[in-house]
């Protein structure tokens, strides 16, 4: 049953360090389902479902990234 939560999944596919931020992703409308934006983090992925994040959320983290990466 873990394993099918959107929260765990989003932290497994390491969209986020710890799954309390990728409950807080999920939460903030940052990921989305089958193209759809999902914020609830208990959500049930099935297989086949296509979990990606939304346009905002890859820019920012892309932009946290390159800070980290200039320190």
């Amino acid at each position: 049953m873990l394993e099918t939560r959107l929260d765990n999944i989003v932290y497994r596919m390491g969209f986020a360090v710890t799954r309390a931020q990728a409950r807080q992703l999920v939460a903030h409308k940052a990921i989305t389902v089958n193209g759809k934006k999902v914020n609830v983090p208990s959500y049930c992925v099935r297989p086949g479902d296509t979990v990606a994040l939304t346009e905002g959320a890859s820019n920012q983290l892309r932009v946290k990234e390159a800070a980290t990466l200039a320190d």
